[in-house]
């Protein structure tokens, strides 16, 4: 599986050969994925504003998706086991809006 920008790729692997004649394109673009991760970030969580870059969601995407083998098996692993859940949860710190940093240090002196 190949996600990119603008399209993914399915590309079949047979005997451990690419067989090219098997190549599909899937029209799920990595960037709609980033773009649908931004902007629900940015409706979860209106305190960070514009601090919230679509780069910071582009790297979110890259880091910690992944294609799922078997997905059924992966889910009900994770259901059935809340440690395999809590080190599968990714937590990822925010950036702060300037007004927010600013809100939290209180009035100049």
């Amino acid at each position: 599986m190949s996600a990119g920008a603008a399209a993914s790729h399915v590309l079949p692997v047979v005997g451990g050969r690419y067989a090219a004649a098997g190549t599909v394109r899937v029209d799920v673009r990595g960037g709609v994925v980033a773009s649908t991760l931004h902007r629900r970030l940015q409706l979860l969580h209106p305190e960070v504003g514009s601090a919230l870059r679509e780069h910071h969601a582009d790297s979110l995407v890259a880091v910690t998706s992944h294609v799922s083998l078997d997905f059924d098996a992966e889910v009900g692993a994770l259901r059935a086991d809340a440690a395999a859940f809590d080190a599968a949860v990714w937590r990822v710190r925010l950036p702060r809006a300037a007004a927010a940093v600013a809100a939290a240090a209180g009035p100049p002196p």
